[in-house]
Order: structure tokens, then sequence, then C-alpha cells
């Protein structure tokens, strides 16, 4: 929860995100002085908006990866196969990300 004076966030899919940032821009808010707008993909768009957004990377192709190679084993009938994947996601910071203190 920010306090007073400091600026809000949001973290949204890059659709999302953009419409989010264009609806704040028209409103008179200023992104990321007011509020950071953080996406949860990094599409090319994300990556070319104006500000360039920040993004909470998540590693989707490992991800998917690891999860298509315990699926197959799990189908051979390995119970071992399935085991919990912790994955600490990284912000990547760009232009739609305000300063912390």
């Amino acid at each position: 929860m920010q306090g007073p004076g400091e600026p809000g966030s949001g973290l949204l899919h890059d659709a999302m995100a953009i419409g989010g940032a264009d609806a704040l821009h028209r409103l008179g808010v200023d992104v990321p002085g007011d509020i950071s707008v953080v996406s949860w993909d990094d599409s090319l768009s994300c990556q070319t908006y104006d500000p360039r957004l920040a993004v909470l990377g998540h590693r989707a192709p490992q991800l998917g990866s690891e999860l298509g190679t315990a699926a197959i084993a799990l189908l051979a009938g390995d119970s071992e196969a399935m085991r919990r994947v912790a994955e600490i996601p990284r912000i990547v910071p760009r232009g739609s990300l305000a300063a912390t203190g």
C-alpha cells in the first residue's frame, strides 16, 4: 500500500496495461509520476509503448517446457515427475516504473 504522495502501481497483461496507461494519460494522470504501470507479459507492444512498460518477467517459455516435460513423464507413469517449480519473477524496469525512494 502506498503512503501519501507515493505513486501507486498496477499489474496487468499487455493489452490492459497499454489501455490503462492510455486512459490514465487522457485523465491527466502521469505515468510514472503518479502511478506505475507494470505488465505481466513482455510483448513488443510493451517494449515500444511510450513510456516503455515495465514488466514482471516470468520465463513463460521455460515454464512451459518444464510443465510439458512433467506432463509427458506423468502420462508415462512416472509419479516422481511431479514437483513444485518455484519461480521468483523479476521486474524489468522501464519508463513506466516510478523511482523508489
